[in-house]
């Protein structure tokens, strides 16, 4: 999903990727990707914010988080109007 993002340029206009973790080494399929997998999480500057429901309180995504990323946003697009 990452490697499709990245390509299409879609990567660009999300700003809070969420999930329960990086899980690639568990799938042997992918046993040969896994390095690049992590290189296109960092070339992106990706940063995976954990959310599920198993063990919520270890969520990292909040309120405060979600306006942080629209405070940057804001900043970024329209300061200079």
């Amino acid at each position: 999903m990452f490697n499709d993002l990245s390509k299409s340029g879609l990567i660009e206009y999300i700003h809070v990727f969420c999930g329960q973790g990086h899980d690639v080494e568990k799938i042997g399929e992918l046993q040969h990707r896994i390095k690049d997998y992590y290189k296109l999480i960092e070339n992106n500057n990706i940063k995976l914010y954990r959310f599920t429901e198993w063990k919520p309180y270890k969520n990292e995504l909040t309120d405060h988080l979600i306006k942080e990323k629209i405070v940057e946003f804001y900043k970024k697009n329209y300061e200079n109007l």
